[in-house]
């Protein structure tokens, strides 16, 4: 990032980034400067410990610890100049701290509030600052979240810490970047939050709930075991095979519907992620992935009056099931499935 300084002409002056040292700027100055301006890291904290090292057996010190507005506990660890294992280090010290309770935090900042001489009570501070916080039933340090704060990340650092947000945990990256103006002796420092980008957050916030939808709904049909029999035309089916069957029979009456026009007719929709009809090769190419997704046995086959040849989902649960229903009476014009063995489970499925 360059920094410019309008002049009086109208022109502009770039004023360099240099390093920290060339301004003998040490990491305990960086350290102050964020503890007394936390919100140089980009959002509220509060700071409650400096160089914490109440550890047993261990002689590590967190350069700050804080708290956020949710209640988290907040490893920040500064280097000056580079980055070298400070990840490293911090993932040490949140493991760390995983132990440590709210008794145990009003204890550390009271400590900390009488070393600096602020007559202030801790208890009372961290309660105002913690959004909605109830000590009696607020969950307290629900996640512990890192702050790595350098002048320069190196490819290492940054992979790392973009691999462990992948994994929810909560890290996050701040570049500090020094400048000098020599003409009027001034210091100037840049903050900057290199991960995560505010766009990239959006992104993985958004494809998150998507997921967790997805999960959600595997996780309700998986969870309610459904035994419910189907009849049509005088045989029962569970849930796979009915729809199998419904194919085979809707097809014979139809031979001249092509493959592309069955999928228009039974659209993905109804199973809500995958294709209800697709052709061989599509459907081995699923099959092949691990997960057999569609009936490929020989006599499972469907060979249209195209050539084609169909496979059909076998993928039908209490949570689709009666959307293909829908559809199937809707195309017969009558009500061709009925419920012959309602699941022990005690589900209320009451499709005709």
């Amino acid at each position: 990032m360059a920094l410019y300084k309008l002049q009086s002409d109208h022109s502009l002056e770039e004023i360099k980034a240099t390093a920290f040292s060339s301004n003998q700027i040490l990491e305990q100055d960086l350290q102050k400067l964020i503890l007394h301006k936390p919100e140089i890291l980009g959002e509220d904290l509060l700071i409650f410990s400096e160089e914490y090292c109440e550890w047993n057996e261990s002689r590590k010190r967190i350069d700050l610890l804080a708290l956020d507005r949710a209640g988290n506990l907040v490893v920040i660890e500064i280097k000056r100049d580079h980055g070298f294992h400070m990840d490293l280090q911090a993932i040490r010290y949140a493991a760390m701290l995983s132990q440590m309770s709210y008794e145990d935090a009003v204890a550390t900042y009271q400590a900390f509030l009488q070393k600096t001489a602020l007559e202030r009570d801790a208890r009372d501070e961290i309660n105002k600052f913690i959004t909605g916080f109830n000590e009696e039933i607020t969950e307290f340090a629900k996640d512990i979240r890192i702050i790595l704060v350098s002048n320069e990340f190196s490819k290492e650092i940054t992979a790392v810490s973009l691999w462990l947000r992948s994994k929810n945990i909560d890290i996050k990256c701040v570049k500090l970047e020094h400048y000098y103006d020599k003409n009027t002796s001034s210091t100037y420092i840049d903050s900057d939050v290199i991960i995560p980008l505010k766009e990239a957050e959006d992104y993985l916030i958004s494809t998150q709930k998507k997921e967790d939808t997805q999960q959600d709904f595997i996780r309700s049909v998986n969870s309610q075991k459904d035994y419910t029999k189907y009849e049509f035309k005088g045989q029962e089916y569970g849930k796979g095979r009915l729809v199998l069957e419904v194919m085979k029979d809707y097809i014979q009456q139809h031979p001249h519907l092509s493959l592309i026009e069955l999928q228009q007719l039974f659209p993905s929709s109804l199973q809500s992620s995958l294709d209800v009809i697709v052709d061989l090769d599509s459907a081995t190419e699923i099959n092949n992935k691990g997960y057999k997704r569609y009936f490929n046995q020989e006599d499972d086959l469907i060979h249209l009056g195209s050539g084609e040849i169909g496979l059909v989902c076998s993928q039908w649960g209490i949570g689709n099931i009666d959307n293909f229903i829908d559809k199937v009476h809707d195309l017969y014009k009558s009500e061709v499935i009925t419920i012959r063995n309602k699941s022990k489970s005690g589900l209320n499925l009451t499709k005709g």
